[in-house]
């Protein structure tokens, strides 16, 4: 598991959520929409950062462990690439 260290860092997980939802890459059950309506309140400020006052706790988790799936399946296919060249 990794920590985040800034705020840079947090906002960035955000952003690839938003990135992976428009992408169709990203889908959500019926029984997860408390956590899609979560992301769905997040707004911007004026100079295009997070405003956190509008993210709540399972949005906050939500897309921590999207940043958390998506490291593990990059770590995955590297592993799986480097065994077939082996």
């Amino acid at each position: 598991m990794t920590y985040l260290h800034s705020r840079q860092e947090f906002e960035r997980n955000f952003y690839v959520a938003a990135e992976l939802s428009r992408s169709g890459n990203l889908s959500f059950s019926f029984q997860s929409r408390r956590s899609v309506d979560g992301l769905l309140k997040i707004r911007e400020a004026p100079n295009r950062r997070i405003n956190f006052t509008t993210v709540n706790e399972l949005a906050r988790v939500t897309v921590n462990s999207i940043q958390q799936m998506s490291i593990h399946e990059t770590d995955t296919t590297r592993d799986a690439a480097s065994n077939e060249e082996n």
